[in-house]
């Protein structure tokens, strides 16, 4: 048989808590995140990154959230999003990233979508692109510029059991009214642990993505995968890839990248 038909290895579900890998990066400055963009490549150690996820976090709490409660995310950035999102998984609030307007013709259906969202999640705050702020006055929910999250202290990270919820994932409502998913730390613990069996990834894997941090295959399959294992990761704005899809083959070429993926267009 081809090594290539042959089934991965039988290797144990790595159940390692997502939060507890991620604050072992706390010091981690040989490895991080490079974010590729049209200007060029920008790389953030994890130091820096868990740094910046524990500011999210404590400024979560000194709005009033509290462990159970849920926050939308909208931030057209991977940047900003991923750190908006594991923020607010470390305070122990459940993020629900959503799908952001792509221009100023696309915002009524925007704005009814994150009514729907709002209104099924139960989210108490949205954080937002400054961009988008003019735009979300009439949000009945406090909104937040990501930006402003970052002028908190650094704080904690809480300790969900496998059974408190780690985010929140909503369909993308093309042919129906949006449905959510409450995905558990314990189902997410179990979901990497499967794709990199399958993958036979490692700690000398690094991982290049296009795909959309809001998207359940960008954000568990290649971020949070990569974040939770402490390996390099280069994540390019969707937009960009769109804009330049060169750009996601020589990112792979000039880093060794070895697992990436994309749709079958």
């Amino acid at each position: 048989m081809s090594p290539l038909l042959q089934a991965p290895p039988e290797r144990a579900i790595d159940s390692t808590p997502i939060l507890g890998a991620i604050e072992r990066l706390a010091s981690e400055r040989r490895r991080g995140v490079t974010f590729v963009g049209a200007r060029g490549r920008r790389v953030v150690p994890y130091a820096d990154l868990v740094d910046r996820v524990r500011r999210v976090a404590s400024a979560l709490r000194s709005r009033g959230l509290r462990p159970g409660d849920a926050v939308v995310v909208v931030l057209p950035d991977p940047e900003e999003a991923i750190v908006a999102i594991l923020g607010a998984m470390a305070a122990g609030v459940a993020p629900v990233p959503i799908y952001p307007p792509t221009g100023l013709e696309a915002m009524p259906v925007f704005l009814r979508h994150l009514a729907h969202l709002l209104e099924r999640s139960g989210a108490r705050r949205v954080i937002a692109a400054a961009r988008l702020m003019p735009f979300l006055g009439a949000v009945p929910q406090p909104v937040d510029a990501f930006a402003a999250l970052l002028d908190a202290a650094p704080g904690p990270f809480e300790r969900p059991s496998a059974d408190d919820t780690a985010f929140l994932q909503f369909t993308s409502g093309t042919t129906a009214a949006p449905r959510g998913v409450m995905v558990t730390h314990g189902n997410l613990a179990a979901n990497l642990g499967m794709i990199r069996a399958a993958a036979r990834m490692d700690d000398a894997s690094k991982i290049v993505t296009w795909l959309p941090v809001y998207h359940d295959m960008g954000l568990v399959g290649a971020v949070l995968n990569s974040i939770s294992m402490g390996i390099e990761l280069s994540v390019i704005p969707p937009q960009t890839f769109l804009r330049a899809p060169r750009l996601w083959l020589e990112e792979i070429s000039r880093v060794g990248g070895t697992h990436t993926g994309a749709p079958n267009f």
